[in-house]
Order: structure tokens, then C-alpha cells, then sequence
């Protein structure tokens, strides 16, 4: 039998490795995020990530899946939101992007408390997927668009589905 006080190393040597485990992965855990986007001199470190789905704005029968990237937790604010459009509201440091609505994606960036915004398209390829499905986006989204005078965005993500909106 060990020691007492090797026991006691060993047994906190053993919890602080099983803490470490979920960041062992390589990504962020469910909800989380690390990355930044940087436009025109500001920037923001993206820590948070959901998806939402819902009706299209422009053809309300197609439904599409949306990633809200954002610095602070967007989950509350999403939670009150009784339509897809409402979701632009809670994003003032980060980003949408739009899945399913065409063959681009479709993003839109808000800095400094929406003070300053960017929308554009980038090629589906720019988010390599880990996981990609109607419950779930996990994975890397990178979008240099500074060449154009856009914005360069490179965010990990693991976004589950927090919201299904009927409007």
C-alpha cells in the first residue's frame, strides 16, 4: 500500500487529468468556442457557440440552420426571442452564419456593441465540419475576407441546437 501523502498526490494528480480530459480533445466543449474575428482594427475573442433553425427570411419555406458565434453567452437572450430575426438582436460581439439557404454561407460579423457590422458569403468549404447535422455543428469556420476590405474570422466550435423558431 502507498503512503498516505502519495495516495493523496496521486488521487489530485488523477482528478486535475480527468478535469483536463474534455479540453483534451482538441475543441471546445458543448455551447463553447475559441477564436476571434478582427474587422477594420477591432476585434473579439468568440468564447460561445449555438445553433438556431427556422424559416428562411427571404423564402420562409425553406428552413435553415444558423450558428450564433458570439464573446458573451447568447443562450438567454435566444431563449426570449419568439422569431429567427429576434436572434440578430443578441449578437452585438460576433457572428451569424447561414446554412441550407443557398450555395454559399451567408454571414453577418457585429463589433463594438453592433457599432460596426459586415455581412458577405464565403464557399461552404470554409467551415470544416466534425459534425454537422439538424442537432448539432461542431468544428473549425475560417473566412479571410480582409483582402476585400472583409473580415478574418477563425472560430472552433462545438454548437448544439438551442432553438427550433416556426417564424
Amino acid at each position: 500500500m502507498l503512503p498516505l501523502r502519495t495516495r493523496t498526490t496521486l488521487a489530485a494528480t488523477l482528478l486535475a487529468a480527468g478535469a483536463l480530459a474534455p479540453m483534451a480533445g482538441g475543441g471546445p466543449g458543448p455551447g463553447g468556442a475559441s477564436g476571434a474575428i478582427t474587422y477594420r482594427g477591432k476585434s473579439a475573442a468568440i468564447r460561445h457557440a449555438a445553433m438556431v433553425q427556422g424559416p428562411d427570411a427571404v423564402d420562409g419555406k425553406k428552413t435553415l440552420r444558423r450558428l450564433v458565434l458570439t464573446a458573451a453567452d447568447s443562450a438567454p437572450a435566444i431563449a426570449r426571442c419568439a422569431t429567427m430575426a429576434c436572434v440578430d438582436a443578441a449578437v452585438t460581439e460576433g457572428m451569424e452564419v447561414d446554412f441550407d439557404a443557398g450555395p454559399r454561407l451567408n454571414y453577418w460579423i457585429a463589433l463594438d456593441g453592433q457599432r460596426i457590422q459586415y455581412s458577405g458569403t464565403a464557399v461552404p468549404e470554409s467551415f470544416a465540419a466534425t459534425s454537422s447535422d439538424r442537432r448539432r455543428m461542431a468544428g473549425r469556420l475560417a473566412i479571410d475576407d480582409s483582402s476585400a476590405g472583409g473580415p478574418a474570422i477563425d472560430v472552433e466550435l462545438d454548437a448544439p441546437l438551442v432553438r427550433t423558431f416556426s417564424r
